[in-house]
């Protein structure tokens, strides 16, 4: 929400912001997740890249996942 007497967005607002961001992160990298199983099992689908930049997209999904849950509790504690 923004405050009405100085216009700063407050820090809930920051990380529901925040949060919606890293739900969507996750739904791209399930579909990421759902081509590469379809692949092992011989589905000709789009053709999909090696698995190291997709570890590193789910490692840095998760280091920011984990950030936003430590400010998030911090926040409403």
């Amino acid at each position: 929400m923004t405050c009405p007497a100085c216009g700063k967005v407050g820090d809930i607002a920051v990380l529901l912001s925040e949060a919606l961001d890293l739900a969507v992160r996750a739904r791209k990298l399930d579909e990421q997740v759902a081509i590469m199983n379809m692949a092992k099992i011989g589905y000709c689908g789009p053709e999909t890249n090696s698995g190291t930049p997709a570890l590193w997209v789910m490692d840095q999904y998760d280091t920011d996942l984990a950030d936003w849950e430590k400010r998030a509790r911090k926040a409403l504690s």
